[in-house]
């Protein structure tokens, strides 16, 4: 996004009623107009931001017809489409952009992100397969975990783990890829290793009911009753009315079912050690 403020330039001045043309070269004018499309583009993002469509749309279009070409222009448009859920103008403007610029690594993730949000995962991975060989593109690691969702969508875990491992190798806090790594080797029967992507997980992020339900599935099968107690009461206690926590009173025998907590498990919840060396319990 441009931050700068850019003035227009005028061209052409009137006075005592008479036009005074400017004595500037083509490529002069030419890098007036640039400006002014920087300048409105920017305005226009201010307004988009704050919510105020229209004038972001008359800034957006005012930058289009200077120079229809502009792939900054054309992105532009297409964020604003896409907040308006105008799908096919929002398809029409990131296809102009990126034909314009097929390095604009901007316009190719926000196109990936729009085509990932309407289902279309191989056509959204295809965009971002470009995107993340930009070394230089700021976002990079967000665009290799958003890549790990379009296999994991596809139902290519093998590709999923290894774009959310490379998006960790960028920036080693990145949650969501943790937690999708933790189930990924949970679910392929590597759980030692799920259980050290979980602890990561939890040093970086508050409690949520899907990596809870997931930790508790994985301390039943580790054995480790006073991490078991500790992940159920904090889903207990804290998500009491998510899918999550009735999957796990479902999965209860039904004797202990109606008490929606084991005796063991509660005992062991509310033992000293386990509340001062649960990290789930410190955070609430």
């Amino acid at each position: 996004m441009i931050k700068r403020s850019i003035s227009v330039v005028l061209i052409a001045l009137l006075m005592g009623g008479c036009v005074i043309e400017t004595s500037t070269s083509s490529l002069e004018r030419n890098r007036n107009i640039d400006k002014a499309v920087e300048a409105y583009i920017a305005a226009g993002m201010v307004y988009l931001k704050e919510g105020d469509l229209g004038t972001a749309n008359r800034k957006f279009k005012k930058a289009y017809g200077l120079n229809p070409d502009n792939p900054e222009a054309n992105n532009a448009l297409a964020l604003f489409y896409t907040v308006e859920n105008e799908g096919e103008q929002v398809e029409k403007y990131y296809k102009a952009a990126i034909a314009e610029k097929p390095g604009y690594s901007i316009a190719r993730n926000n196109y990936g992100s729009f085509l990932f949000d309407q289902g279309r995962f191989a056509d959204a991975r295809d965009q971002l397969l470009v995107v993340v060989k930009d070394y230089d593109y700021a976002q990079r690691n967000k665009s290799l975990e958003s890549l790990g969702y379009c296999y994991l969508n596809l139902g290519d875990s093998a590709n999923a783990e290894r774009y959310f491992m490379r998006a960790l190798q960028r920036n080693a806090r990145m949650g969501r890829s943790l937690l999708e790594l933790a189930e990924i080797n949970f679910n392929d029967g590597r759980y030692k290793r799920a259980e050290r992507y979980l602890e990561s997980f939890d040093r970086l992020s508050a409690p949520n009911p899907r990596h809870l339900w997931l930790a508790v599935r994985l301390q039943r099968i580790l054995k480790d009753k006073h991490k078991l107690a500790s992940f159920a009461l904090a889903l207990k206690n804290i998500f009491p009315d998510t899918p999550e926590y009735k999957a796990y009173v479902a999965s209860l025998p039904k004797s202990e079912a109606a008490g929606e907590i084991t005796n063991a498990e509660l005992t062991e919840a509310k033992s000293t050690e386990v509340i001062q060396n649960s990290p789930q319990l410190q955070k609430l």
